[in-house]
C-alpha cells in the first residue's frame, strides 16, 4: 500500500483535532523508501504510528460480530485517511477496477465522530470518488493486506490494538462455537512483532525463505541456519463456560506432526501435551514446503497457536482487554506466566553460526542480533503486496554499522524474484520512528518528517531544510535535533571552561597540554585555533 494523506477529526493522544499530514505521491519504484518520523522524545512522532494502528483496528473490529458496540461506534474518534492499494490485492475486482488499469487503485475512508465510516474508491487520481456500500466480509475490505507493528519496548501503547484484536478474535471463536458454527482464526490483518514471536519469525524464515535472502542475515549476524527446535502445545479442556479450541488448532497440529522429526503426546484427551521435535535437514525443509509453501504461512500458523496462551488470562481480564480504553496499557493487565506454563511455545532453538563449530542456542545471541533477525525477518517473510509496516525505533540495539545499513538491508530482503531474475521490491509501505542520523541519511528529504511541539505544547511537524539523503551525521544532528556540537555534553563543557582560562601565555601552554586528553573532533580543532589566535593577541 501507499499512504497519501491523513487527517484527524478528533484529538488522539498528543495529536490535536485537525492534525493533517500528506505523504509523497511516488507510488512505485525500484526501492522501498521508508517514511521517517524523527524528533526529540515526547515530540509526538510515535503517536502517528499508534493512530494508524488504531484506525485499522477500528475498521477490522467494526466487522466482527461480537465486538463491543462501543468499539464499533467509536463516538469520540474521527478521521479521514487516503491510500493506494495494488490492484493485485484482489478486492479491486468488486469495484470494477481491472488490473490492467495500473498497479494501484485509490481508497478514501471518512469517519466523523458519532458516525459510521464510509469507503470511497477511484481507479486513478483524475477520476471522481465513488462511494462503496458497506462491505460485510473482512476478506473483501479495501484495506492493507497486513499491518505489522514493532516497538523496541519503550512504547507499549503501540501494542494495544494488536492485543485487543487477538482477544476479539478469540471471543468471536468462543461465541460462534457456542452456536455450533465454524470459525477459523486466519482472517487477522494485524500482527504485532514482540519478543514471544521473535522465535516464530526466525524458524519460519530459515525453513522456508530464499537462500539469497537468508545469506543477507548470515552476512550481518553470522547465523547460517537452523539446527533444531522444539514446539510444545498444551491442549486442555477449558474451564467451565469456555469454548474448546481444539477444532481450529488440531488441523495446525496435524500439519506440524507431518513435518516433525519425532513427536509424542502425554496426558488424556481432556488435558494433553503434544511435543514435537525438529532436526533440520533438506528433507524436513521439503516437508514444511509441502505443508505451508511460504514463510509467512508458517508464521501465521504459529501466530494462531499463540491464541492458546490467551487462556492463561481469566474471563474478567479478557473482557477488560476487549473493552479497554485507548489510554490503558493493556500489557500491564495480562497474566505473567512462567515460560514452562505457556500453552504454546517454540523452544530449545539451536542455530549454526559462522566461526562456531557446534550449534548454539538462539537465546545466546545478542539483543542486537535478535532485533535485526526480527526486523529484517518480518519484512522478508511478507511476500504479499499491499502491506503496512510500523516500526517504532527498530534500531535501538544496533551498532552504528547496522544502523547505517538498515534501510539498505530492508530493500535487499524485499526484492522479488521472477523466473530467477530479481525485479522491483514489493509494493509495501514502511514507517520508521528513529533517533538515528544514519537512518535519516538513508531517507530522502521528502520522506522525512520532523515532529516538535510549539510554545503552546501543540504537536506539529516540519520538513527538513536540507537534503537528508546522503547528508553527514553532523549536518543532520544540527538540522533534526538542533545539536551544533559533534561531541558529548561533558567534554564540550570542559573545553568551554578551558577557553575562559586562556588569559596569559603561560595559561595557553598549560591548556594545550590538557587538550591532549581529548579525542580528535571539530571542537578540539576549533579550540587549538582559538588558542593560537589568543596567543597572537597576547604578543606570543
Amino acid at each position: 500500500m501507499k499512504l497519501i494523506r491523513l487527517r484527524l477529526h478528533s484529538p488522539f493522544r498528543s495529536l490535536p483535532a485537525g492534525f493533517k499530514i500528506e505523504f509523497p505521491a511516488v507510488l512505485a519504484g525500484e526501492k522501498i523508501l521508508p517514511i521517517c518520523l524523527v524528533g526529540l522524545n515526547g515530540s509526538g512522532k510515535s503517536n502517528l504510528l499508534e493512530l494508524l494502528s488504531e484506525i485499522f483496528y477500528y475498521l477490522d473490529c467494526f466487522h466482527l460480530d461480537y465486538a463491543p458496540a462501543s468499539h464499533k461506534e467509536q463516538k469520540d474518534f474521527g478521521f479521514e485517511i487516503e491510500f493506494a492499494l495494488p490492484t493485485s490485492i484482489g478486492v479491486s475486482s468488486q469495484f470494477n477496477i481491472s488490473p490492467s488499469a495500473g498497479k494501484y487503485f485509490f481508497v478514501k475512508i471518512i469517519k466523523e465522530p458519532s458516525e459510521v465510516h464510509q469507503y470511497f474508491y477511484r481507479a486513478t487520481t483524475e477520476e471522481s470518488w465513488q462511494g462503496v456500500d458497506n462491505v460485510h466480509s473482512l476478506a473483501l475490505l479495501p484495506l492493507p493486506r497486513k499491518v505489522l507493528a514493532y516497538t523496541s519496548g519503550q512504547n507499549e501503547l503501540l501494542s494495544n490494538p494488536y492485543l485487543k484484536i487477538q482477544f476479539h478474535y478469540f471471543h468471536q471463536f468462543e461465541e460462534m462455537h457456542k452456536r455450533q458454527m465454524t470459525y477459523l482464526l486466519e482472517d487477522s490483518r494485524m500482527y504485532f512483532m514482540d519478543q514471544q514471536n521473535n522465535a516464530a519469525i526466525l524458524v519460519a524464515n530459515f525453513l522456508l525463505n530464499e537462500p539469497s535472502k537468508l545469506n543477507i542475515l548470515n552476512k550481518e549476524t553470522g547465523v547460517t541456519g537452523l539446527h533444531s527446535f522444539r514446539i510444545s502445545i498444551h491442549i486442555r479442556q477449558p474451564r467451565k463456560g469456555q469454548a474448546p479450541i481444539n477444532q481450529n488448532i488440531q488441523l495446525i497440529v496435524d500439519r506440524l506432526k507431518k513435518c516433525a522429526t519425532l513427536w509424542f503426546e502425554k496426558g488424556s484427551e481432556k488435558d494433553k501435551t503434544v511435543t514435537l521435535d525438529f532436526y533440520v535437514d533438506e528433507a524436513l525443509k521439503a516437508a514444511f514446503q509441502d505443508q505451508y509453501g511460504g514463510a509467512f504461512q508458517l508464521f501465521q500458523s504459529f501466530y494462531i497457536l499463540e491464541i492458546l496462551n490467551l487462556q492463561l488470562n481469566n474471563k474478567a481480564t479478557r473482557k477488560l482487554v476487549r473493552n479497554a480504553p485507548k489510554w490503558l496499557n493493556i500489557s500491564d493487565e495480562l497474566a505473567r506466566s512462567d515460560p514452562s506454563n505457556l500453552l504454546f511455545r517454540i523452544e530449545k532453538i539451536r542455530v549454526y553460526k559462522s566461526g562456531v563449530k557446534k550449534p548454539i542456542y538462539y537465546k545466546g545471541l545478542s539483543d542486537g542480533e535478535h532485533q535485526l533477525l526480527q526486523i529484517l525477518g518480518a519484512v522478508m517473510m511478507m511476500e504479499q503486496d499491499g502491506c503496512l509496516f510500523l516500526f517504532d525505533e527498530p534500531e535501538t540495539h544496533y551498532n552504528p554499522v547496522w544502523r547505517s545499513k538498515l534501510v539498505s538491508r530492508i530493500n535487499d530482503v524485499s526484492k522479488i524474484k521472477s523466473k530467477g531474475k530479481t525485479k522491483d521490491v514489493r509494493l509495501q509501505e514502511i514507517f520508521i520512528t528513529t533517533h538515528s542520523p544514519f537512518i535519516i541519511s538513508d531517507s530522502r528529504r521528502e520522506d522525512v518528517y520532523i515532529f516538535y511541539r510549539d510554545k503552546n505544547r501543540k504537536v506539529k511537524y516540519r520538513k527538513p531544510k536540507i537534503q537528508t539523503y546522503g547528508a553527514s551525521v553532523g549536518f543532520l544532528m544540527e538540522e533534526i535535533f538542533e545539536k551544533d556540537e559533534t561531541i558529548a555534553d561533558m567534554p564540550f563543557n570542559e573545553i568551554q571552561q578551558l577557553k575562559k582560562r586562556a588569559k596569559t601565555l603561560e595559561d595557553i601552554e598549560k591548556i594545550k597540554e590538557e587538550m591532549l586528553k581529548f579525542g580528535e573532533s571539530i571542537e578540539k580543532f576549533d579550540m587549538y585555533s582559538f588558542l593560537n589566535q589568543r596567543k597572537k593577541e597576547l604578543g606570543g
